[in-house]
């Protein structure tokens, strides 16, 4: 088995084990995951062959099938992050509201003594 056929079939492995948990698979989980099938592209790409593209045409297209899932996830974590975000923009605007900036437009001093 060549070094490429084993990045692809580790990729693949990675990639099963993601699909299967995803879940209960937290935003973390899936970063972790990201950057470790980004690792195990990169290397692919630097072993393998041109010429041998074709011979891992099938594991590729599964792996982009399964990416599908996981866009679909990361989507669901953006609007997440997005809704949270919007609610803490809005508990900010209501703060502000109550704590205006008030500046002094005149000072009095008591002279009596």
């Amino acid at each position: 088995m060549s070094e490429a056929e084993d990045i692809v079939r580790h990729v693949e492995l990675t990639t099963n084990q993601m699909v299967e948990r995803l879940e209960s698979a937290s935003y973390e989980d899936l970063a972790d995951f990201i950057e470790e099938r980004d690792q195990l592209l990169a290397e692919f790409q630097r072993v393998q062959e041109p010429s041998d593209l074709a011979l891992y045409r099938s594991s590729i297209l599964g792996i982009l099938e399964q990416d599908k899932l996981l866009c679909a996830k990361m989507m669901v974590f953006k609007v997440e992050a997005q809704k949270a975000i919007e609610k803490f923009q809005a508990a900010e605007k209501y703060k502000q509201v109550y704590d205006k900036e008030y500046t002094i437009d005149s000072v009095f001093f008591n002279k009596k003594k």
